[in-house]
């Protein structure tokens, strides 16, 4: 908000702004900003300050001008005035007494100056050199801060992807600045064994995930995998993946590393299917690659039994991981859900029946105590204790757009302890609590997130767009007989669509149906999915 205010024209305006930004001085930004844009006029204590303190509009914002109006209006040599600079700094009230002594006394017998106004330089002096800021490193830091944000803005892409590789070795790191790169409108990629590098890099716009950001997969195994394929051509399958690399680098935990992280969904979609088929394929490796060592493959072909000879084995079939299955060993290894996300076949209702998500434009604009109603998965539990003894618990709590703290007070904490664990999706009902400036949740209840549409089946309408042009008798026979099946509370509407009249709402009072998600996937699948929704009523 300052530097907006500010409008900076120079490097000197973000130096000071940096020197400013802290406990005390902080206070004088208004002044420095009305300064600079000329809505205030520059007042210095004293004519012979001017030179010294005309940069910064009259304000003492350095050490380096403590110093100098000591030696300026003090007659202190730069000694002295380093001296004077070290005990403001501590201040020690016996030394800071003998100090102003001294400088009200030189200013006023070798410089004229009245003592009344040496009196107000010299706490001036002392308030600012209780928090000021070495000049030198403020130009240091906002040279960094401006190259910084020169390339966060015309380079952001490769920005996001050179801080990410930075910090690749900090999972939750990685995991906030994915998040940075998600408000910032940067599509960051899955590990890719065929495209990927060990660090973050940008491909088209996108961000690729590094292979070496993720858990367990080291600087060695990265490298092996990334050489042959660059020399050899990408690999078409797990089996051929671990015959080409050395497996003495890339273990089996790295393997499993990158098949849960998504790194081979390229090679072949199905996790579940890769990890049961990770020991088959490290012994055709082995078998293969001893056989091209032993030199046993003939020119026809054949082998002595080798794996060569008889081609690579087929995957095994493996039951297939549910989606939060997936998910979850994903986010583990790579600290982010991004193939999807846990709450994705939970929208529909998370729309109609929770009124704010985790965004800063949602939760984060709200007053305080505003009554919110908010799906997410809770990601930590931490138990402690009230004065009275009694259990209550925090709650990490996120959901796609960001995370925020729920706080389950113990009467709450006692009712629900049964769904205040990790990695459960809930509804938490509540209230935001903004103070210290990062709003929280204080609970009063927790649904399972899957009740939502059971207990609102009143609340909300099925409606289905139907095309006469497209419809038969025989469509609408197997239409009401799906509807007259699904007993429940939900009004069934009909939007109608001829192309020889307007557009018209029907209210089919016959049907009461309970929207299950298999009915609402059976009228998809006949209809197609944007022809089939629910409503609030």
């Amino acid at each position: 908000k300052y530097l907006k205010d500010l409008k900076p024209t120079v490097i000197d305006d973000l130096i000071a702004m940096n020197a400013l930004y802290r406990p005390g001085p902080m206070q004088f930004i208004p002044e420095y900003i009305d300064c600079k844009h000329g809505r205030k006029s520059v007042v210095y204590p004293h004519p012979m300050l001017e030179e010294i303190l005309k940069p910064t509009y009259g304000i003492m914002v350095y050490q380096e001008q403590i110093m100098q109006v000591a030696q300026i209006m003090g007659g202190y040599t730069l000694g002295e005035a380093d001296i004077l600079r070290r005990a403001m700094g501590k201040k020690k009230a016996e030394e800071m007494e003998k100090q102003k002594a001294i400088f009200v006394n030189r200013a006023v017998e070798k410089n004229g100056v009245d003592k009344k106004v040496a009196d107000e330089v010299f706490e001036k002096m002392a308030y600012f050199a209780g928090y000021g800021f070495n000049k030198s490193h403020s130009a240091a830091y906002s040279v960094l801060a401006y190259q910084t944000a020169y390339f966060k803005a015309n380079y952001t892409a490769e920005y996001m992807a050179a801080v990410l590789s930075h910090n690749m070795n900090d999972i939750k790191k990685v995991s906030q600045f994915i998040e940075e790169c998600n408000a910032l409108g940067i599509t960051v990629d899955l590990p890719n064994v065929n495209t990927g590098a060990g660090n973050f890099v940008v491909k088209d716009g996108r961000i690729q995930y590094g292979l070496s950001a993720i858990k367990g997969v080291g600087a060695n195994a990265v490298a092996s995998i990334v050489k042959e394929r660059d020399e050899n051509g990408p690999f078409d399958s797990l089996f051929d993946l671990t015959s080409r690399i050395d497996l003495r680098n890339c273990n089996r935990k790295t393997l499993e590393s990158l098949i849960e992280a998504g790194a081979l969904d390229p090679v072949f979609p199905d996790r579940s299917r890769l990890m049961a088929s990770l020991d088959d394929a490290i012994q055709y490796a082995a078998r293969k690659q001893q056989d091209e060592l032993m030199n046993q493959i003939s020119l026809f072909g054949e082998s002595g039994g080798g794996a060569a000879g008889n081609g690579e084995p087929k995957l095994r079939d493996a039951e297939k991981w549910t989606s939060m299955v997936k998910l979850k060993k994903e986010r583990d290894l790579i600290g982010f859900y991004l193939s999807g996300h846990p709450l994705d076949r939970f929208r529909d209702d998370i729309r109609l029946f929770c009124s704010h998500n985790l965004g800063n434009d949602s939760i984060g604009s709200l007053d305080d105590r505003h009554s919110v109603s908010v799906a997410g998965i809770i990601t930590s539990v931490k138990q402690v204790r009230d004065k009275k003894g009694r259990p209550f618990a925090f709650l990490g709590f996120e959901d796609e757009f960001n995370s925020a703290e729920v706080i389950a007070f113990s009467d709450c904490y006692d009712k629900f302890m049964n769904l205040i664990e990790v990695d459960n999706i809930v509804v938490v009902d509540g209230n935001v609590d903004t103070r210290g400036g990062i709003p929280k949740i204080i609970a009063r209840s927790f649904d399972r997130v899957e009740n939502l549409r059971e207990k609102n089946q009143a609340k909300i309408r099925l409606r289905i767009q139907l095309h006469t042009s497209e419809l038969s008798d025989q469509d609408l026979r197997e239409l009401a007989d799906t509807l007259k099946s699904s007993k429940g509370q939900t009004m069934v509407a009909f939007d109608v669509i001829s192309m020889h009249a307007e557009p018209m709402r029907m209210n089919a009072r016959r049907y009461v149906i309970d929207p299950t998600d298999e009915l609402l996937k059976q009228l998809r699948t006949k209809f197609g999915r944007d022809r089939v929704s629910l409503e609030r009523n």
